[in-house]
C-alpha cells in the first residue's frame, strides 16, 4: 500500500515538471511577443539558457523518478512473489490446521466411544461379579447350614457311641462279677456238684457271649 502511494507521488512530480515546462515555453513564446531587436536576441538566449538547464533538470529528475520507479517495480514484484509464497504457506498451513482438526476430533470420539465401552464392559463385569459373589455367599450359607447340621449328627452319633462303650463296659462288669460269683460258689461245692455245675456254667458262658455280641 505505502509503494503504491509512493508511486503515485512520483507520477504526480513528473506531471507537475512537465506542466511547468509547458508554462515555461508558453513565457517564452509571449517574451518573443513583447520583444525586439538585440534585446530580442539576449533575452531569448537568457530564456533558452534557462529552459534549457530547467530541461536537463527535469530530465535528470525524470531519469530518477524512472529508475526509483522499476526500482520499486521490482521491489513490488519482488513483494508480490513473497506475498504469494506467504499465501501459498497460509494455505497448507491452514489445510494441515483444517487435518489436524479433523483427526483431533476423530480422536476425540474414538476416546468417546471406548471409554463409553470400557465403562459399559466395567459395569457387566461388575454386575457378573457381583452376582458372582452374591452365588458364592449362598453357596457358603447352604454349605454351612450343611455342616452344621453333619456336625451336630457327627456329635450325637459320638454320644450315642459313648453311650453304648459305657454300656457294654457296664455288661462287661456285670458280666465279670457274675463269672467270678458262680466260680466261688463251684469252688465252695462238693465234687459231685461240681461237674453238673460246670456243665451249667459252659451253657451259660455262650450264652453271655451271645449277648455281648448283641
Amino acid at each position: 500500500m505505502k509503494l503504491q502511494r509512493y508511486i503515485q507521488s512520483l507520477h504526480e512530480d513528473l506531471q507537475v515538471a512537465h506542466e511547468s515546462k509547458v508554462s515555461l515555453q508558453k513565457a517564452l513564446v509571449e517574451a518573443n511577443k513583447q520583444v525586439k531587436g538585440d534585446d530580442s536576441n539576449d533575452i531569448m538566449s537568457s530564456v533558452l539558457e534557462e529552459m534549457r538547464q530547467e530541461q536537463e533538470k527535469l530530465i535528470k529528475e525524470k531519469q530518477i523518478i524512472t529508475e526509483d520507479n522499476e526500482k520499486l517495480k521490482l521491489k513490488v514484484a519482488d513483494n508480490e512473489v513473497f506475498i504469494t509464497e506467504i499465501l501459498e504457506e497460509k494455505t497448507q498451513v491452514e489445510e494441515k490446521k483444517q487435518i489436524i482438526t479433523e483427526d483431533y476430533e476423530k480422536l476425540k470420539l474414538k476416546i468417546a466411544e471406548l471409554l463409553e465401552d470400557k465403562e459399559e464392559q466395567y459395569l457387566k463385569e461388575k454386575q457378573i461379579i457381583i452376582g458372582d459373589v452374591q452365588n458364592l455367599k449362598t453357596d457358603i450359607f447352604e454349605k454351612d447350614k450343611v455342616i452344621v447340621k453333619l456336625t451336630s449328627q457327627v456329635e450325637e452319633q459320638s454320644q450315642n457311641e459313648k453311650q453304648i462303650i459305657t454300656d457294654l463296659k457296664e455288661k462287661e462288669l456285670h458280666i465279670a462279677k457274675l463269672v467270678k460269683e458262680r466260680q466261688e460258689r463251684v469252688l465252695k461245692q462238693p465234687i459231685k456238684e461240681t461237674s453238673s455245675i460246670g456243665l451249667q456254667f459252659n451253657y451259660l458262658i455262650p450264652s453271655m457271649g451271645k449277648s455281648i455280641i448283641l
